[in-house]
């Protein structure tokens, strides 16, 4: 596991000139933005669709340079190869977001607008988020391949926001006992993200061991 790791981050080393001039962009377009939690949601959702495109230039890659046909002739389980790209997306969505929440930290400090406690929510929720599109994500894109699936989870993305735009404009009202579920569902999302993540990685694997290469 720790050289398919090892692996997965040299054949990153190519994008990370790229990342970090998108990261100093959104850094600078975050610092003239004065209002502190926009500033740390729009910093943090920044993240995670950076973590997205690393997780998707690691499978282009390897789809790319027919990768999984070399590494299933070597002596690794599939359950190592699937979970390389698991503990890599993990990595990923660790450091994004630690980084975010300390240069919010620093420049809310500067500011002298710093909320620690709704920084730790705001980035709480990025991470639960995260796990749950990357939980589509993955199996999705080994079972379809990189091309396919970028127009599939273009769609399973934009079937909420669209729903959430109709109720919007028809003003639907929600009963206190449904707000009152959906408050419950928040605090238990965390639990949900984990175990949706775990499921995930062994549908990723049961499709892996189907597939011939």
């Amino acid at each position: 596991m720790r050289g398919l790791l090892w692996k997965e981050l040299a054949v990153l080393k190519r994008y990370a000139r790229t990342i970090l001039l998108l990261g100093v962009f959104y850094l600078v377009l975050a610092y003239f933005n004065q209002d502190t939690i926009a500033m740390t949601g729009f910093l943090g959702g920044m993240s995670i669709m950076l973590c997205v495109i690393l997780c998707y230039a690691s499978l282009a890659y390897d789809e790319q340079a027919k990768w999984d046909k070399y590494v299933c002739t070597m002596p690794l389980s599939r359950a190592k190869i699937v979970g390389s790209k698991y503990v890599l997306a993990l990595i990923a969505v660790g450091v994004g977001l630690l980084l975010s929440g300390l240069l919010c930290v620093v420049l809310s400090a500067l500011r002298e607008q710093l909320d620690f406690l709704a920084l730790v929510q705001i980035l709480g929720s990025l991470a639960v988020a995260a796990l749950i599109l990357l939980a589509i994500l993955l199996p999705v894109a080994i079972r379809f391949g990189v091309e396919k699936s970028r127009f599939i989870i273009l769609g399973i993305v934009l079937i909420p926001v669209l729903l959430g735009l109709v109720v919007q404009q028809m003003g639907l009202t929600l009963s206190a006992g449904a707000v009152s579920m959906l408050q419950g569902l928040l605090w238990a999302m965390p639990v949900i993200a984990v175990v949706l993540y775990l499921l995930s990685f062994a549908l990723s694997l049961r499709i892996y061991r189907r597939k011939e290469f």
